[in-house]
């Protein structure tokens, strides 16, 4: 185990790139309407910050999206003299995980964790309620700014204190063919006029689908003493909606996107980061309609955290990512990763009919880890008996039992 742990400790202190410019040629620098103060003493005093990525981040790739992450760290440095940024990419497929090399370079090595790391906001619950992530009050107000999308906020707060800055959102939506609809309907019933159909996938642990509907009745999922509950009625309505839908049942989420795309299907719930690298021709996306006529969608995102050891580098760290999550150059930079800007103004130069604007506004983030991995599994088996043509107030009945 030494051995182990020392290997690894190894690999975290050497496996270090520093950013320097590269050969692929950089977009022009997105211009930015409000400059980075001079430094203060402190922020003089510090000359590196380490930051790290997951690999779909890594500004040295060879992407659109990896030029512009590159461009504006670059000029983050030249707004500040001598300043180093050491990028260092983890959880790839041969490494553990960014949150396991958190809490293993937290235990053996603490001098050599990240100033600033982008984290899922699963991954940023997790960090904040293991002490492994700081929290951003004193550091920044920008999650104060008006520009900011509901949802946006949530991904940033974890227990309503804030530890993160989003910088990519992604929805639960559903995906249709732009002449099937000259209105998206807002009411679950109306996705099926004209015997629609939509392509479901059975094998999601978390039943998404369900779960969204489920919370879009109001009906909280835990009860006064904060334990997992079900309400009966409640289910029953979702149970019975489903029921009554035409749902092409698939196993897996690559399956319901495929029976969409080959027109086996006429809707899909997926993602909207599925849908917005490579859509489908004349398709468009919708929030997930709920059964009272208001829309609820299920949100999840990326934002930027501060995990370094010495509290000197904080104002530095915060304050690159207040410069990573501008709008001006999230409006560029998301649209290249295919997700949508958590804030209404980056998103406006890339939706000019409103239709993602929409599905941003009725965006709720996903509920807390520990109450989905525990919720789920008995909404994933309902469905199956719903699909097996049993009576939703038998499984209605039975799961809220199964959960107590």
């Amino acid at each position: 185990m030494r051995r182990l742990l020392g290997l690894l400790l190894l690999a975290a202190l050497t496996a270090c790139s520093t950013l320097t410019p590269s050969s692929t040629p950089a977009p022009a620098p997105v211009t930015e309407t409000q400059p980075p103060a001079p430094p203060t003493a402190t922020q003089l005093a510090v000359r590196s910050l380490r930051i790290w990525l997951p690999p779909q981040f890594d500004p040295n790739a060879d992407t659109p999206a990896a030029s512009l992450l590159r461009a504006r760290l670059d000029a983050f440095t030249v707004a500040h003299p001598g300043l180093t940024l050491e990028v260092r990419i983890k959880g790839s497929k041969d490494e553990v995980g960014l949150l396991e090399a958190l809490s293993l370079t937290r235990s053996v090595a603490p001098s050599a964790l990240p100033d600033l790391v982008a984290l899922s906001r699963a991954d940023l619950e997790a960090a904040a309620l293991k002490g492994m992530v700081h929290p951003l009050e004193g550091l920044t107000n920008q999650l104060a700014d008006p520009d900011w999308y509901p949802y946006a906020r949530q991904l940033g707060q974890v227990q309503k204190t804030a530890y993160g800055l989003p910088f990519a959102g992604d929805m639960l939506a559903v995906a249709y063919r732009s002449a099937q609809f000259e209105i998206p309907p807002s009411a679950w019933a109306d996705l099926f006029v004209d015997r629609h159909s939509l392509s479901i996938d059975t094998s999601d642990s978390n039943s998404l689908v369900l779960l969204s509907l489920y919370l879009s009745t109001g009906t909280p999922l835990v009860d006064d003493a904060n334990h997992p509950t079900l309400d009966e009625a409640a289910l029953v309505r979702v149970l019975q909606a489903l029921k009554s839908a035409r749902l092409t049942a698939v196993g897996s989420g690559d399956a319901a996107w495929n029976a969409f795309e080959d027109g086996r299907a006429d809707l899909t719930v997926a993602w909207s980061s599925r849908s917005l690298l490579d859509p489908p021709s004349a398709s468009a996306l919708m929030p997930l309609p709920s059964l009272d006529g208001t829309p609820f969608t299920l949100a999840r995102g990326w934002v930027w955290a501060l995990a370094g050891s010495n509290p000197q580098t904080d104002p530095l760290a915060a304050e690159l990512a207040e410069w990573l999550t501008a709008g001006d150059f999230l409006a560029q930079w998301d649209q290249a990763l295919g997700y949508l800007p958590p804030r209404p103004n980056a998103l406006k130069t890339l939706d000019p009919r409103g239709a993602l604007d929409a599905v941003s506004q009725s965006a709720q983030v996903m509920p807390a880890n520990d109450l989905v991995l525990t919720v789920g599994p008995v909404f994933q088996t309902a469905l199956g008996r719903i699909l097996n043509g049993e009576s939703p107030e038998v499984v209605a009945k039975e799961s809220v039992e199964a959960l107590k």
